[in-house]
């Protein structure tokens, strides 16, 4: 270590003495031998662990979840629907990436089809809203943070609710809900009051039988939209929103045979909002490509396992760039395809879950902050648990930590310059220069806590400085 290394690393202790011997280890470290670079961009999974959902004749068929931290011990739950059942079950979420016992909620009807969490009335606790296909309606049970629920209050919408997304869709603040009615052709629109209570349902044609639903901004005009999957329709429709709670008619672009599951997410780099869905009858997932006006493009195929149904997207091998995990349920497997961040895409394993996988999230449930899978699945009445296991490079956790700090909306000057000091320090390590990199992260931990309380909270500042000293951690155990 030279000596203006030796003079930079002792100022710095001094500086962060809060912390005691947070970077004490700095001083002692000997001269690092050459690095390679190397990114393992292979994703690792844990072999499936497995909750039992026990249910009630005559459907105990678990399809549909939803997560959040029910009990506000600071893990993640899983709520949990089986198909035409009376009750929901709770997965309480542990430490160690497992769930407890379950807990089960009545609702005293077996119509009982997907499930959203989320907090409906501002008091900081995740609430619940239910399909209910045997009396057509959305129930809501509010949660008191403690992992229970009022009694339903049920709003009536389309024949055959089927699938439930949240947003504010007439930008008042408060959330509302959208469900796709498929006996109805419909998409039925709830605007939300911020007390937990919704108005009378606005129906909005969407093709035909539709399904799975999500909304986001597909125009860029600060609006949300809506997109729907339609069973017979074979395609995906569009409902551009009005910023006032309504929706124009559908636009509807090619989407294949049997399409069923679908995401959104930036899948070339574009920064334009691209969709992927699942070909339930092509065994392929489908890409189209947005243009940024709401139109898409013709879809782009990507084969994966057997009677794909579900699809979900994330990094699931931590390399910054958005990846897809799939439902194969003829097959009993999740196929996960990564993406090379300019739209395309290549499976990279399938990984055992229970019989006929119908529902999956992606999630850290083990708080290793690397995105795990789990899924509900029919036939064998349980849920399957994949811990993400993948090994994480110190370029790799660089590159997130980049992509998380322009997340954060920083002043810009501010967030240029950390994202400088980072991108500095991925390039001393590709060029084998790991003391140097070692000297760019600590500049960004200064300047990190240097704006602790300033532009930057208290929690962002913890999560910035612990992830940067990981880093470092990590470099400086290399062989």
């Amino acid at each position: 270590m030279t000596g203006n290394q030796q003079a930079a690393t002792e100022k710095a202790t001094i500086q962060m003495n809060r912390w005691g011997q947070y970077l004490l280890f700095f001083s002692l470290l000997l001269p690092l031998t050459a690095y390679t670079h190397t990114v393992n961009a292979q994703p690792r999974f844990l072999p499936a662990q497995s909750f039992a959902i026990e249910t009630l004749p005559p459907y105990p068929f678990p399809e549909a979840m939803a997560k959040a931290d029910f009990n506000r011990d600071g893990r993640l739950d899983l709520i949990v629907v089986s198909a035409n059942a009376n009750m929901l079950t709770v997965l309480w979420g542990t430490d160690a990436g497992h769930f407890s016992s379950a807990t089960k909620i009545a609702l005293g009807s077996y119509g009982v089809h997907a499930v959203v969490a989320e907090d409906f009335n501002k008091d900081g606790m995740p609430d619940l809203v239910v399909t209910d296909v045997g009396i057509n309606s959305v129930s809501v049970l509010l949660g008191d943070g403690k992992g229970n629920f009022a009694a339903r209050a049920n709003y009536y919408v389309g024949q055959a609710p089927a699938v439930p997304v949240t947003g504010d869709f007439n930008r008042d603040g408060k959330l509302d809900l959208a469900v796709t009615a498929y006996n109805s052709d419909r998409v039925s629109v709830l605007l939300g009051n911020g007390k937990g209570g919704f108005g009378i349902a606005r129906d909005f044609v969407a093709g035909n039988e539709p399904r799975a639903i999500a909304a986001n901004d597909f125009n860029c005009d600060g609006k949300l939209d809506l997109v729907v999957s339609t069973f017979n329709g074979h395609d995906i429709s569009i409902l551009l929103g009005d910023g006032a709670g309504g929706f124009g008619a559908g636009r509807h672009f090619n989407a294949g045979t049997d399409p069923r599951g679908i995401d959104v997410g930036d899948f070339n780099g574009d920064h334009r909002l691209d969709l992927v869905v699942a070909d339930n009858g092509a065994n392929c997932v489908l890409v189209l490509f947005g243009d940024g006006n709401g139109a898409f493009s013709a879809p782009v195929s990507f084969g994966v396992g057997s009677n794909p149904l579900t699809v979900t997207a994330n990094d699931f091998n931590l390399d910054g760039k958005t990846d897809l995990a799939v439902t194969n349920t003829g097959e009993n497997t999740v196929g996960v395809l990564l993406g090379n961040g300019g739209g395309n895409f290549v499976e990279a394993g399938r990984f055992g879950v229970g019989m006929s996988p119908a529902a999956t999230l992606a999630a850290d449930f083990n708080g290793d902050r690397k995105p795990d899978i789990v899924t509900a699945n029919w036939f064998s009445t349980d849920v399957s648990l994949l811990l993400n296991a993948t090994i994480v490079s110190p370029q790799q956790a660089i590159c997130q930590l980049s992509k998380y700090v322009e997340q954060l909306s920083l002043h810009h000057g501010l967030e240029k310059s950390l994202t400088k000091k980072l991108e500095h320090a991925r390039t001393r390590l590709e060029n084998e220069h790991p003391n140097a990199a070692i000297l760019h992260l600590q500049a960004f931990i200064y300047q990190a806590e240097a704006q602790r309380g300033k532009k930057i909270t208290e929690g962002v500042a913890d999560y910035l400085l612990s992830e940067a000293q990981a880093i470092i951690d990590r470099i400086a155990s290399l062989p």
